[in-house]
């Protein structure tokens, strides 16, 4: 297997510059593949994606059943300005609310 762009797949590509904002469209122009290519790798991807975790669900609930896909359209263009996926944001985001002791200023819920 060949890498792309230092990822392992073009599937692995396409996901990851996603997950960095960029439109499939720009992606598709990247990696020399059309649009409807870049799409189906997302679009098989992420088929895969919610089979696994429908099984993982079925002995609790994984990080992406809990948080909206809302949200985590939100935190794209923060990820995206510092070149890593919406994943590592959301690590990066819990790990410094740990490490700084900020979980009930940020939650604000009155409880102490």
């Amino acid at each position: 297997m060949t890498e792309v762009m230092g990822y392992a797949t073009k599937t692995a590509a396409v996901l990851a510059m996603r997950e960095q904002g960029k439109r499939i469209s720009d992606i598709a122009k990247i990696l020399g593949i059309s649009e409807n290519a870049a799409s189906g790798l997302e679009s098989c991807a992420k088929r895969a994606r919610n089979r696994s975790a429908k099984k993982v669900s079925a002995t609790g609930s994984t990080v992406a059943d809990l948080i909206p896909l809302s949200a985590r359209q939100r935190l794209r263009p923060h990820a995206a300005r510092r070149e890593i996926s919406t994943d590592r944001l959301i690590a990066n985001l819990v790990i410094a609310i740990a490490d700084g002791n900020l979980v009930d200023a940020v939650l604000d819920d009155g409880v102490k």
